[in-house]
């Protein structure tokens, strides 16, 4: 999945940074989202992944959380 950088939504709402250049993109980041094989039919480990896919493809598609 191609995602856009989400370290500045992250890293926004932590009031002691301060973004440097932000007109700069780095660069965007193919995504992959791993668990070890023993764990893919752990109902809390599927729990996580479906959260982070459906985040991760919001945020792909309106570039906010």
């Amino acid at each position: 999945m191609g995602i856009a950088i989400m370290q500045v939504p992250s890293a926004s709402r932590d009031g002691s940074l301060v973004r440097v250049l932000p007109d700069l993109t780095v660069a965007h980041l193919e995504t992959w989202v791993l668990t070890h094989q023993s764990l893919k039919r752990v109902p809390r480990i599927q729990a996580v992944m479906r959260s982070l896919a459906s985040q991760l493809a919001d945020y792909s598609r309106t570039g906010t959380r």
